[in-house]
């Protein structure tokens, strides 16, 4: 008997015919059918001749109707494995994964020891938040085939999107051992590591994925954040400066080579890339933020620097304008009177804003710093809630408590 796979040759003719105004598929419904090939020719034929129109509606850009020709013509013929894949992938790729998984597990009974159908399976029961099914599924795949990194890796994507960073730290372990000259699984380990506040393993493994490959990327980016993060400003700056010899505009990482320079105490480097970034357009309200604070580290960097509250951080902004003023030896008067009145999320501000900046650039250092010139502000009479609560925040990351009470 032939089944549609073998017949399904003829899929191309059904091309041909759409811009000709005949179709294929009509003329094969009027083929004359033996008496003696009935019912199983007769139904194997209309099963051809929906997949024939399906291949026409596809090219057509009727994806709606030739994902219905499709169905219909898996109903005439259910064990054909051809037409459940093909019925499969248009499911999946338009998001209707109930259906994607019915044609997945049909297929599956057909082909029960397929890695590539447990795979699917797997990552269609990931979508519908199946979490267990899709990790038998990833689990089979990988009993079928232990050397399927697609497996593994689809497997280590579950454990990551649960939040299970032990399990996805176990599975990348596993795959190194099979696969230890992939510099991106070192990578995807370090990052799991990472999240794990793991920063010596982290760095480990980044370490070696730059080894492996020295021109990946990724790894370098958060091998520079690791750095960072056990402040070895020197080896972050190194990493970051060799970063940026391949990605120039990467705004993250000028940002980030920004604040080790300033942890090095060179703020004039760390005000010029600041600079540069907020020149470029790629800019952000921390930018500002971050260049108005290297400013007041450096006032004589740049004489005509003019400080000004960012749209988006009235509040905050306004607070380091009057700092800035004040170190140039301007009155602050105009802004202190208006400066409870102006409207903006004060919270929101001080906790995205001054925090990123006091944790950037040292926690320590930067909010005694702040905490000086906001103290100055007030014993030039500038008694004002938001002065305050910016000043009582800054102690409360400076670990300062008690003076963030008062």
């Amino acid at each position: 008997m032939k089944s549609i796979a073998v017949l399904t040759a003829t899929a191309a003719l059904a091309v041909g015919c759409a811009s000709t105004g005949t179709s294929r598929a009509q003329d094969l419904n009027q083929v004359e059918i033996r008496e003696s090939d009935a019912p199983e020719t007769r139904t194997r034929a209309k099963a051809l001749s929906h997949y024939l129109s399906s291949v026409v509606n596809l090219h057509r850009g009727n994806i709606e109707e030739s994902i219905g020709d499709l169905r219909d013509a898996a109903d005439f013929d259910d064990d054909s494995r051809l037409l459940n894949t093909r019925l499969l992938a248009f499911y999946y790729r338009e998001g209707d994964y109930k259906n994607a998984a019915t044609m997945a597990e049909r297929t599956l009974e057909q082909d029960p020891d397929s890695v590539m159908l447990h795979i699917w399976l797997g990552r269609i029961y990931s979508q519908l938040n199946r979490v267990d099914d899709s990790t038998k599924m990833f689990e089979r795949a990988i009993e079928l085939d232990p050397s399927s990194t697609v497996a593994y890796e689809a497997l280590a994507e579950i454990e990551e999107e649960s939040n299970d960073l032990v399990g996805a730290v176990n599975i990348y372990e596993a795959m190194i051992q099979r696969n230890p000259e992939s510099a991106f699984l070192y990578y995807r380990l370090g990052v799991n590591l990472m999240e794990m506040n793991d920063a010596d393993g982290s760095r480990e493994a980044l370490e070696r994925a730059i080894e492996l490959d020295p021109k990946h990327s990724p790894s370098r980016y958060v091998l520079g954040v690791i750095y960072m993060d056990l402040e070895e400003w020197d080896l972050a700056e190194q990493t970051f400066v060799a970063f940026l010899a391949e990605n120039p505009n990467h705004a993250a990482s000028i940002e980030n080579l920004a604040a080790v320079q300033a942890r090095k105490g060179k703020f004039d480097r760390a005000y010029a890339l600041l600079t540069g970034l907020i020149e470029s357009g790629d800019v952000d309200v921390t930018h500002h933020i971050q260049r108005t604070y290297v400013y007041l580290r450096v006032p004589d960097v740049d004489p005509t620097f003019i400080a000004s509250a960012p749209n988006d951080a009235p509040l905050v902004g306004s607070v380091l304008q009057m700092l800035v003023r004040r170190a140039k030896g301007e009155p602050n008067d105009t802004i202190a009177r208006d400066l409870d009145s102006i409207e903006g999320d004060l919270d929101r501000e001080v906790s995205f804003l001054l925090g990123n900046l006091l944790s950037r650039y040292g926690t320590s250092e930067s909010g005694e710093f702040l905490i000086e010139g906001l103290t100055g502000l007030l014993e030039d009479g500038h008694h004002t809630r938001v002065l305050l609560t910016v000043l009582g925040r800054t102690q409360l990351y400076a670990e300062k408590p008690g003076d963030a009470a008062d």
